[in-house]
């Protein structure tokens, strides 16, 4: 029996990972997988996850980045 492994993922790394875990479920499901692929998809899953991470960063400012902007008032633009 092998020797289980212990991640501790940082919170940001967790999202992306969950992300990723979605993205490639999406992939089994339409019966992508085979074993020959499994890395690649696995790669596709992880990149597509980090590059909608980055696209909401981008677009979505957080409370703190609000918060830290001198606009002079408290109403959220939408």
């Amino acid at each position: 029996m092998e020797n289980p492994q212990y991640l501790r993922l940082q919170p940001s790394k967790a999202v992306v990972a969950r992300m990723a875990a979605t993205i490639f479920a999406g992939f089994v499901q339409q019966g992508q997988l085979r074993e020959d692929n499994e890395d690649d998809l696995a790669e596709r899953a992880v990149t597509l996850a980090i590059k909608l991470a980055n696209r909401a960063d981008a677009l979505v400012t957080t409370d703190e980045e609000f918060a830290q902007q001198d606009t002079g008032s408290s109403f959220l633009v939408g």
